[in-house]
């Protein structure tokens, strides 16, 4: 009897570790994407990317070459058409008081990033203020020695302006007029979301999960610009994007430029592995950093001029495109792991190919003898130190 006992508890443990295995190796079924997929618009970027149209409408206005772009003969103004657009309406406020403090912030190395993650963790214009979870680090880094009280003092000086601002244009009234195009804008990026089953696969191969995935279609942010930002206290993972394509502002045929899944897909693969991967990064020994930034002298003339001015930044860039390529290659799409691989390395990521043979080395390990994806990043840039030694 005891035996036919041990036999039936070996049968029910094989069967419920089979079942678990199954359904954790499976997109998420019947449509929905769990953890949750919100899509939603922010007003604070709509106003940030305003501010950003009116201090780049002069340059776009003296550029009056032309681009190839999606196999289409064009010129820099029409495919920034709504950049011109906006900057020709609002051109007097030029000099408006948060329009002179983004220009201070952006002479001192703060980034467009920094303002977008910043003001998704504050209030919406015209009530924006800091919360009480907004991350301290972002309220910080106002202060170019990154002081919390300065920066604290800072940062609310910028909110005031901010929403000053968001009066003096009349913001509601041009929400108002384009409600058409951001109703759109949402619709076509929300019947994309169910389907994103590579979540799961960042899930398991991050070892982190999120309580909420946040997409952030802008109108105003620009043509395929993407910002990939995280709210470690509200564990929170945000991809804000622009449109993917070429937009109509006809009244009679809109076209928001948001309307291809794949591009959809693979931008979130990307901007949503930024919340998985800056966090092991900035985790990382400093000592570490600092020993193998030799390595970026090599790649700082072409990171530069993707506006990633430094070796951690680059790391942060390299070990996404990396994830990328293991979540491709986990999805079935073979070739498009491939493809993106060659891509990356042609624009200038040197050390792609060793740190994707790393990842790929270490996901193929047994779970129980492999160590944490933290520890396993720190490893890898240490092998970097002996793959590519210094040479001078």
């Amino acid at each position: 009897m005891k035996d036919k006992w041990y036999v039936l508890a070996k049968i029910f443990v094989f069967v419920l570790m089979f079942v678990l295995q199954t359904a954790l190796s499976q997109p998420y079924q019947n449509g929905a994407a769990r953890p949750p997929v919100t899509v939603k618009f922010s007003k604070n970027v709509e106003l940030f990317g305003l501010i950003l149209h009116i201090d780049n409408g002069p340059d776009l206005l003296s550029n009056h070459d032309s681009v190839t772009i999606e196999n289409k003969r064009t010129t820099w103004q029409h495919w920034y058409q709504l950049l011109i657009m906006n900057y020709k309406r609002y051109r007097a406020f030029s000099d408006a008081p948060v329009i002179k403090l983004y220009r201070k912030y952006s002479k001192e190395g703060y980034f467009n990033d920094q303002f977008i993650k910043f003001l998704l963790q504050t209030e919406e214009v015209p009530f924006a203020v800091i919360r009480k979870d907004t991350d301290s680090s972002f309220i910080a880094a106002f202060s170019t020695r990154r002081d919390y009280r300065e920066g604290e003092r800072l940062a609310k000086e910028f909110l005031k302006s901010f929403n000053s601002f968001y009066a003096s244009v009349k913001f509601e009234k041009y929400l108002a007029e384009n409600k058409r195009m951001y109703d759109l804008s949402v619709s076509d990026v929300r019947k994309h979301v169910s389907s994103m089953g590579f979540i799961d696969l960042m899930e398991t191969f991050y070892q982190k999960k999120f309580d909420s995935y946040i997409m952030v279609p802008s109108v105003n942010t620009l043509p395929t610009q993407g910002f990939g930002v995280s709210h470690l206290k509200l564990n929170r993972a945000y991809n804000v994007f622009g449109p993917f394509s070429f937009q109509s502002y006809k009244p009679d045929s809109l076209v928001s430029g948001f309307d291809y899944p794949e591009r959809i897909d693979g931008l979130s693969i990307h901007e949503f592995g930024h919340s998985f991967v800056n966090p092991l990064i900035d985790l990382v020994p400093q000592s570490l950093i600092d020993s193998t930034e030799y390595l970026f002298r090599e790649i700082e003339e072409v990171m530069k001029r993707q506006a990633y001015p430094s070796w951690k930044i680059s790391l942060y860039e390299h070990f996404v495109r990396a994830g990328e390529v293991i979540i491709a290659t986990k999805m079935g799409k073979d070739d498009e792991a491939s493809a993106g691989l060659s891509s990356n390395i042609q624009k200038g990521y040197k050390y792609l190919p060793f740190i994707v043979d790393q990842l790929k080395e270490y996901d193929r390990m047994e779970i129980q003898s492999r160590s944490s994806i933290q520890e396993q990043i720190i490893v890898i840039i240490r092998r970097l130190l002996s793959k590519f030694p210094r040479t001078s």
